[in-house]
């Protein structure tokens, strides 16, 4: 999400992301109200651990449109099923 902490992750950076530490992904779907409502809430954490931590953990608060076309890999082998998801 552009202008907070939390990372934009689809098929492309998955690995990345996944390898490296601890990520909580978010599955959301543009036209979800709970979703909408959830998002800056979510931000809001990553804010909130980037703050509180030291640099030593890798803890990564991440979200992607589980709709799009460059999220699917990822949306499948998550085995998410509906919106908004999370999966750690």
């Amino acid at each position: 999400m552009e202008g907070t902490e939390v990372v934009a992750i689809n098929d492309a950076n998955a690995d990345d992301y996944l390898s490296s530490g601890f990520t909580l992904i978010d599955f959301y779907a543009p036209w979800c109200g709970h979703c909408q409502t959830f998002a800056p809430l979510f931000a809001e954490a990553a804010a909130e651990l980037k703050a509180r931590s030291d640099g030593t953990e890798k803890v990564v608060l991440a979200t992607t449109d589980g709709t799009a076309t460059e999220s699917m890999k990822l949306h499948d082998t998550m085995r998410v099923k509906e919106y908004p998801a999370m999966r750690w």
